[in-house]
């Protein structure tokens, strides 16, 4: 088991050296990613902590899995892809928590070079946006919040728009009130 210090940590590195310890039945996550050579990552963060974990340079068949106990007991999340380099991104990890990170593949491949990279997502999207308290000109916009901000960026436009990257709101609040609107016009944001 290989324990990574610190975030961001990077990686490169082969699954040959480290065996084929388990099969596709000691995976909790299922499928058929975990029947090659296996390496296992246990990271446990002090704070909670929002992650990507992303593999690159890999073969084909390749599989990245976060998993709870020992043994496995509880899958949190999975990547695999049959093209290789698969990822994990925006994954919340409870602090104090042993998580083990799995990387292995088909088996055939039987295994794979790769590059991990895990670092922490400072700024995660927040979720479950809203309006509220629609009026013909104006409405409040909110949204959950994932991670630790406390004000915001805000592009609002007409349904269906391509967003720009340029704010129409910068430093908002949540709750933001969204005012000036079209009349029977849809917006998003």
């Amino acid at each position: 088991i290989v324990v990574p210090a610190a975030l961001p940590y990077n990686t490169t590195d082969n699954t040959s050296g480290y065996g084929d310890d388990y099969e596709n039945a000691d995976n909790p996550c299922g499928g058929f990613y975990t029947g090659g050579d296996e390496v296992v990552y246990s990271y446990t963060p002090t704070v909670d902590v929002n992650v990507d974990i992303t593999l690159t340079g890999t073969g084909t068949y390749t599989g990245v899995f976060v998993l709870e106990g020992c043994p496995f007991t509880t899958c949190v999340d999975q990547g695999t892809d049959s093209g290789g380099n698969p990822a994990i991104t925006d994954l919340d990890l409870i602090g104090g928590t042993q998580y083990f990170i799995v990387i292995s593949t088909w088996p055939a491949p039987q295994s794979t070079a790769y590059t991990l990279d895990i670092t922490e997502v400072l700024c995660a999207d927040p979720s479950d946006l809203l309006s509220s308290n629609i009026t013909t000109t104006t409405a409040d916009l909110g949204w959950t919040e994932n991670g630790t901000a406390t004000s915001w960026n805000i592009e609002l436009g007409v349904a269906g728009f391509t967003p720009t990257g340029i704010p129409t709101a910068t430093s908002a609040t949540n709750s933001y009130a969204a005012m000036g609107l079209t009349e029977a016009t849809a917006y998003e944001f």
